[in-house]
């Protein structure tokens, strides 16, 4: 069940992602404005972290069904290292930090997926 749910994540994520990529500078100052054009051609970005983040979610909350404690020090740990990156980078771009926040989701995907695989 967990695989199948997760497959459909990833492929809603990805449509978004890929729609984002081709229409992003076309759709997001449609919808929120011209104001908005300069960040049309980086809307992917936020559409690629959105799957992860709701990836995660998902994985977490399987492993939480299995009571498995240690994967709330790995959700801790993700978070430190999230704070620490950002408060190193002080008036950092929104990109920038976006991309920070989308390589500790990945990281945090790659270790529950990885503890998912050991511990069934």
């Amino acid at each position: 069940m967990l695989r199948v749910a997760a497959l459909k994540v990833i492929a809603i994520g990805l449509a978004a992602t890929l729609a984002m990529l081709a229409l992003g500078p076309w759709l997001v100052p449609a919808v929120l404005g011209h104001r908005f054009s300069e960040v049309g051609g980086t809307a992917w970005i936020f559409a690629l972290l959105g799957t992860l983040l709701a990836l995660n979610q998902l994985l977490v909350a399987q492993r939480v069904a299995r009571h498995d404690e240690v994967v709330a020090v790995g959700v801790w740990v993700a978070v430190a290292a999230l704070v620490g990156v950002v408060a190193l980078r002080p008036g950092s771009q929104v990109v920038g930090l976006v991309t920070i926040v989308l390589a500790v989701n990945a990281a945090l995907a790659a270790g529950l997926t990885g503890r998912l695989l050991s511990r069934p």
